[in-house]
């Protein structure tokens, strides 16, 4: 998706489709590309989870800032492992 918001500026938009044109030889396929990455479903991500992460051969990691981080940073640590923890419940149920 970033590569999707570098190209807001004209230059970079122009970049890109040449890069696409070098690399498929069409500079139109940023399209083609957008729509197959929009095409796909969360069935799909799970299904790959699944089938490439198989639950004995998984390793999930927490990193916990250290005791003299800014507060806000703590917040920021708090709230985005409260939100994986949510995503990882799905794909464990």
């Amino acid at each position: 998706m970033t590569r999707l918001y570098s190209a807001e500026r004209f230059s970079t938009r122009a970049e890109l489709l040449q890069g696409y044109n070098d690399d498929a030889g069409l500079p139109d396929y940023a399209n083609r590309e957008f729509a197959d990455r929009s095409a796909v479903l969360v069935e799909d991500v799970r299904k790959a989870y699944y089938d490439l992460l198989p639950p004995d051969r998984r390793v999930v990691v927490f990193v916990l800032p250290r005791a003299d981080t800014p507060e806000e940073f703590d917040r920021i640590i708090r709230d985005e492992t409260a939100q994986l923890t949510e995503v990882f419940k799905d794909f464990t149920q």
